[in-house]
């Protein structure tokens, strides 16, 4: 009786261990997908077709008007639309009357799989760099009533826009280059497939055409996981991380900034020096911008449709305001006020790359670049690139692709500020300064009270400021600004108010000796920069 119960014990503890070991863990899909992607999942064994699974996304059921595509072999539907904010991590599970089905990956199976999305690309669109020859003989002229015609490299996409020559948005003053080499910036929406795909399909049709592709990266909208935010680097609550520092911090008056920067005896005023804004725009150009026969130096890159073009595409509107907020009066307005405060004389040109409700696409950013770098229009060149936005972008090739050309053949430098949110493990493009020596993220500062030690605001995003091993993270005063007649009566706060102060203090510089320009103008900045306990303070050289 003894031996029958230990023969069965054993068999069924042997039976349990194998059942353990036989079961497959999770499989973790990382950074493969975005968040609006269509995701198309194998079934480890066929099922039959017509009969919809029940599907979980982090324990919540999909509606099944939200599958796409259901066979035997497999099913398709947007790969998160339940969770705002999204989550870092989402778990998919597939049952069918409370049995879990079986998922295969490659050569491996689960009933679940966990992905790490990359971020949210924008709307299933892609954008493409390339030589704008390439398209010299299939782009008609602008007076064709259906607009221009493109390769047959991008059938099966809808072309959304089409920057970068003469006939491309029907604005010769937009599009003609002058540079030797000009790119364009081909925008192409896509649908029913992932991001990856898509790329994939895109790059085998324009090499099977001959065409050369400089560089293609999906579109993405710059800011967190959250697409009810802001890419600016502001905070809309009144009660946020920034509104709390800004009250137990020193109110710093506009007047005060150029002796807090060493530049307060100086007679410097940024003359002969260019600067542009990739922002929102300004409300008003003929207040800040430069009081020369080109005031104008004001561009939009949002809101242009490829076949209705927007007849104000060459006017600057009120750009992005969190209304009843510090920052009501906008966000590309007060950057311009704190650079034009500084270098008063100095050429700003106010590049309108964030739409009304805060959100900066990657192509608006990149047609701002590609006019800066196409197309000067009889300006002054542009020395100092303002980029007071970012988000967890991760690494874009058309963006790499931009800095590095600007840099290497124009000597320019950028100015990006680090970031509102600690905890962000990334922050573009001011991240972009561990590949490129031009490139600088700037630390918001504060004062705790009138004449005490400045100190590195808490909200700054350290994974962006200590990315770079070389020293201690440059910064400028960041916490409770006052402008006179714009922002809050209290300041306005954030890395965004960093930046510009430091691109102010480099006109400066740069007029003072024109022989440094781009990485000299830094590495002689930061020399000069005063060290403090956890980052140092520009100051004018």
């Amino acid at each position: 009786m003894l031996k029958s119960f230990l023969i069965c014990l054993f068999v069924f503890l042997t039976l349990s261990a194998c059942t353990r070991v036989s079961e497959r863990p999770s499989i973790e899909v990382s950074g493969s997908f975005y968040w609006n992607d269509i995701i198309t999942l194998s079934y480890a064994q066929p099922f039959q077709a017509g009969i919809f699974p029940d599907i979980s996304l982090n324990g919540k059921a999909l509606p099944k008007s939200a599958i796409l595509a259901n066979n035997e072999n497999s099913i398709s539907f947007p790969l998160a639309i339940l969770e705002k904010p999204q989550p870092k991590t989402l778990s998919v599970e597939l049952s069918y009357e409370g049995k879990a089905l079986k998922l295969r990956l490659g050569n491996q199976i689960s009933s679940k799989l966990i992905y790490s999305p990359r971020g949210i690309a924008n709307a299933g669109r892609i954008n493409v760099l390339l030589r704008c020859n390439a398209f010299e003989d299939s782009v008609s002229q602008p007076d064709v009533p259906e607009g221009p015609r493109l390769p047959e490299a991008a059938e099966g996409f809808s072309i959304i826009d089409y920057f970068g020559n003469a006939g491309s948005l029907y604005h010769p003053e937009l599009g003609q280059s002058q540079h030797p080499d000009p790119w364009c910036l081909m925008v192409l929406g896509f649908s029913a497939e992932s991001t990856e795909q898509a790329i994939k399909n895109l790059k085998s049709k324009f090499n099977q055409a001959g065409i050369e592709i400089v560089a293609l990266a999906p579109d993405y909208y710059i800011y967190g996981n959250d697409p009810g935010g802001h890419s600016f680097d502001t905070d809309c609550s009144q009660q946020g991380r920034l509104a709390l520092e800004a009250a137990k911090s020193q109110q710093i008056s506009e007047d005060n900034l150029r002796s807090i920067v060493g530049a307060g005896s100086s007679s410097l005023t940024g003359k002969g020096i260019t600067v542009a804004l990739i922002d929102g725009g300004v409300a008003e150009p003929q207040s800040f911008l430069t009081a020369s026969p080109e005031a104008h130096f004001s561009r939009r890159f949002t809101g242009i449709d490829y076949l209705s073009p927007d007849p104000g595409a060459l006017n600057i509107e009120d750009d992005f305001d969190c209304s009843n907020t510090p920052f009501f009066d906008g966000h590309g307005s007060l950057v311009a006020r704190i650079v034009h405060k500084l270098a008063p004389d100095a050429n700003l040109i106010a590049l309108k790359a964030c739409n009304s409700d805060g959100l900066c696409s990657t192509s608006s950013i990149a047609k701002a670049l590609l006019y800066l770098r196409n197309n000067y229009q009889g300006f002054p060149k542009v020395d100092i690139i303002n980029m007071s936005f970012g988000g967890p972008l991760e690494s874009n090739p058309v963006f790499e692709y931009l800095l590095k050309d600007l840099i290497s053949d124009k000597n320019i430098l950028f100015v990006a500020s680090s970031g509102n949110n600690p905890d962000d493990s990334a922050h573009y493009p001011a991240q972009y300064q561990t590949l490129f020596s031009n490139v600088v993220a700037t630390a918001a500062l504060k004062q705790a009270k009138t004449d005490s030690p400045w100190q590195l605001a808490s909200f700054n995003t350290k994974m962006v400021l200590f990315s770079k091993l070389d020293g201690l993270p440059i910064g400028a005063p960041g916490v409770a600004i006052k402008l006179e007649g714009l922002g809050s009566p209290s300041g306005i706060t954030g890395t965004s108010f960093a930046a510009p102060v430091l691109t102010g203090v480099a006109a400066l510089a740069l007029e003072q000796n024109r022989d440094f320009q781009g990485q000299l103008l830094l590495k002689r900045l930061e020399a000069a920069a005063q060290p403090l306990a956890e980052a140092r303070l520009i100051q004018l050289p």
